[in-house]
Parts: C-alpha cells; sequence; structure tokens
C-alpha cells in the first residue's frame, strides 16, 4: 500500500503512516517549520513540511517540503524538497537569492539620497532652504 500521509519523527526524519487521525494530529500540533526568516518588513523566506505527497506525476521520493517566497521581486517563487535536509539548505538558498534580488538604494549625488519606491521604504532627500513660505525667518 502506497502511504498517503507523512510525520516527522523527533529527529525530523519523514514517516509515513496509515492513519488519519495520527498524521492530523502531528499537523495540528507539530512543529512543521523548517525554516521562517523575514528579509525586510515586506519579505519573507518561509520553509515547511507539507505533511502530503505532492508529487503530481512520474516516479521517485515523496516530496513532502516547500520553500515560498512572501513579497519582494521574488513574491510567489517555490522550490520543493523531498528531504528535511534539503528543505534546509534549499531555504537557505532562497533567503541568499531573495536577499539579492532586493532593489539596492540609488544615489542622486551627495546629500541626496532617493530610496527605490516600494512598501515600508521612505524617500529621503536632501532639502535647501529656498525662498517659499516654508522656509521663511520672518
Amino acid at each position: 500500500m502506497t502511504p498517503r500521509y507523512y510525520v516527522l519523527d523527533a529527529e525530523n526524519h519523514v514517516v509515513a503512516v496509515f492513519d488519519l487521525v495520527t498524521w492530523g494530529e502531528f499537523m495540528a500540533g507539530g512543529n512543521r517549520t523548517v525554516g521562517y526568516t523575514e528579509i525586510t518588513s515586506a519579505i519573507t523566506v518561509s520553509t515547511i513540511f507539507l505533511g502530503l505527497d505532492h508529487r503530481l506525476y512520474g516516479d521517485g521520493p515523496p516530496i513532502l517540503f516547500e520553500t515560498l517566497v512572501f513579497g519582494g521581486p521574488l513574491d510567489g517563487q517555490s522550490n520543493r524538497y523531498s528531504s528535511y535536509d534539503d528543505a534546509e539548505v534549499g531555504h537557505r538558498m532562497m533567503v541568499a537569492k531573495a536577499r539579492a534580488a532586493q532593489t539596492p538604494e540609488k544615489s542622486n549625488g551627495p546629500g541626496n539620497v532617493e530610496a527605490v519606491p516600494g512598501p515600508h521604504r521612505p524617500t529621503r532627500v536632501a532639502r535647501t532652504r529656498g525662498r517659499d513660505e516654508s522656509a521663511r525667518d520672518d
């Protein structure tokens, strides 16, 4: 019989289970998080144990882990894995990729720095006093 459900043991090894109740209890209370990294307040990389085989076709080991990027230029990008160890490595690689994909700040000359527009990225521009109403010393 082909297993339908999977859990992790105390050492994070994948264990096939045939009992829906055992699987449900693990999924409800088990630690399914392999990695969670907040790159910025708007970009997060998460890797979790899925508990169900996501191999849709072909032969091979069950695909039971997924890394997903939330926010930023790589929003929605994902990878899937068959083992906890592969998922840990994949998480670190996706974090590095998400960090590298961030758009750096661009400089408009000395004293003027403009942040690339985006959520939680304030724009900073150096100001000089001019002759407008807000800058008068009357």
